[in-house]
């Protein structure tokens, strides 16, 4: 996909943000210039210092040949610092560009009409499938920038100040100054600090699993209107599936001269002798869900102990303890009676599935205190599935009172995940993590999300570990389980433009109804057997 094909489906800004640009001047107000069509929701002004919109991000990250960028990369190095392509790979290949469009498609009408309400308007769809400028408004006070999808903004930061300076050269003239501020510093002018493991995976969370206190939330009206089955949620595979967009620190010129002293400092990572850079990442993003599944109960239970409340939502449980086919001989049959009761919609085990393997291994790294942060798992996890099952849909008094302790757990890991300096997940520890995941296999109880959630893991953990791969089993494997949450190619050429191409959930949901234990394990087995 060439520069060239790029800027026809998607045009670059005008001669006067180009001049800006070059010039190292911002535009003066970029959220004045947004047209009122973009804007959903409640009217009124933006929010102070708000800037949604991409032009200004297309010009200078479209490749490191454009005219536009010529200063950034003679005289700083820039393309040495990111990839310099990410507005490229954004508008052609990720589905987040085509989020909002994806609403008004044929499934997005199939569940407008049945729903009675226009979901490409509505806020409990755009909190997600959009740009929420306001996201701890109520949803009925909320403002969304809608039609570019989950653009650049959505997750870095929508915050005018920190798209200003962050290309200001420093007033000495020893390059660009935002390159040497702590992510404090840019935090406060609003960059999210995604290079942080914690934060990048409670961002991505929000929508890929929920998030109530943001209107982030798929109820089973919506399930049962169309709208497709969220899969679990692992962080490494999703965001190479995404596709990734931006460098890792080993794959960048500029990040191999910087001191040791300051890697983590400034950039959140520790050089990879000395730490896993996926390790951390991953575990940051297994607590991070359970942490969102755990938060999606307590405020379902506790919605559900108002006056004339219906009960919790349908969601709230695992789809597949009632969605699933009826078979004389099934293996699902074991999957309710390890929580003690059959028969019983249970809680997303999924959501524990990976967790329960990092804080297992937690139980040997004293660093940053995790270990005691880690204890007392099994306990918690298990307290909130029991609550789940201990009647028909639940307890809601116990299953909050087992959330929120869930939660506290989880809080704990992940700050220490956010906060500890030191390297975590070193070599001895990473490599105790790969058969931890194969082991945990046995535990999957017929789970088939489990299966992708663990299968997903030790496969990006592995390949991070420059561990080799059996391509033939690897392909035998996938037959048996589906390798990731999209594949290459990510794109498809339409018109003279390049289109994302969605993820095909379709054969996943074929995947998961004939899927076995037996068979998955024993692939499973023969895959991990080439390490």
């Amino acid at each position: 996909m060439s520069a060239g094909t790029w800027r026809r489906g998607w045009p670059l800004a005008g001669a006067v943000a180009l001049a800006a640009v070059v010039g190292l001047v911002a535009p003066s107000n970029p959220a004045s210039a947004q047209k009122p069509e973009l804007l959903v929701g409640k009217a009124g002004p933006l929010p102070k210092d708000i800037s949604p919109g991409i032009s200004a991000c297309a010009t200078c990250h479209s490749g490191a040949d454009q005219r536009s960028v010529n200063l950034f990369v003679t005289l700083h190095k820039s393309h040495e610092f990111i990839k310099f392509d990410e507005s490229h790979t954004w508008r052609g290949q990720d589905v987040h560009a085509i989020a909002h469009l994806a609403l008004s498609g044929p499934l997005g009408k199939q569940m407008g009409e049945d729903l009675g309400y226009d979901v490409a308007k509505a806020p409990q769809c755009l909190t997600c499938h959009a740009l929420d400028l306001t996201p701890t408004a109520p949803l009925a006070e909320k403002q969304f920038f809608a039609t570019q999808g989950v653009n650049c903004t959505g997750c870095h930061g929508t915050k005018e100040t920190w798209q200003v300076r962050h290309y200001k050269e420093a007033a000495d003239g020893s390059g660009i100054a935002w390159r040497a501020m702590t992510p404090a510093e840019k935090a406060e002018a609003g960059l999210a600090d995604l290079r942080n493991p914690a934060v990048r995976a409670k961002k991505c969370v929000s929508c890929h699993i929920g998030n109530p206190d943001e209107g982030k939330v798929v109820t089973h009206e919506m399930f049962s209107a169309g709208h497709p089955p969220l899969p679990p949620f692992e962080l490494v595979t999703f965001q190479e599936s995404e596709p990734r967009h931006w460098g890792y620190p080993s794959e960048l010129p500029y990040f191999k001269n910087v001191p040791a002293n300051k890697t983590w400092p400034l950039y959140r990572f520790h050089p990879a002798d000395r730490e896993s850079y996926h390790a951390r990442q991953m575990a940051a993003g297994a607590v991070a869900a359970l942490r969102a599944e755990a938060q999606k109960l307590l405020a379902e239970a506790r919605e559900a102990q108002k006056p004339d409340a219906d009960g919790m939502d349908y969601a709230a449980f695992d789809c597949y303890a009632c969605h699933h086919e009826l078979r004389s001989k099934s293996d699902r049959q074991s999957r309710t009676t390890r929580d003690g009761r059959g028969g019983r919609p249970t809680v997303r085990k999924a959501a524990g599935a990976l967790a329960g393997v990092f804080a297992g291994n937690a139980a040997g790294i004293e660093v940053g205190g995790l270990k005691a942060r880690a204890a007392g798992f099994d306990e918690k996890w298990a307290e909130l599935r029991a609550a789940v099952v201990s009647k028909t849909f639940g307890r809601p008094q116990r299953i909050a009172t087992a959330a929120a302790d869930v939660i506290r757990w989880c809080d704990g890991f992940l700050n220490v995940l956010e906060e500890c300096p030191q390297p975590i997940y070193t070599k001895e520890q990473t490599d105790r993590l790969l058969p931890a995941l194969a082991a945990a296999t046995e535990r999957t109880t017929a789970d088939p999300d489990g299966a992708l959630c663990l299968s997903w893991a030790y496969l990006s953990l592995r390949k991070s570990a420059r561990g080799s791969h059996d391509q033939e089993r690897l392909r035998e494997f996938a037959r048996a389980v589906p390798p990731s949450v999209r594949v290459a190619p990510f794109a498809v050429m339409e018109k003279e433009k390049w289109v994302p191409i969605a993820p095909r959930y379709g054969d996943r949901m074929d995947w998961v109804a004939d899927f076995e234990t037996h068979r998955f394990r024993a692939a499973f087995k023969s895959a991990v057997g080439s390490r």
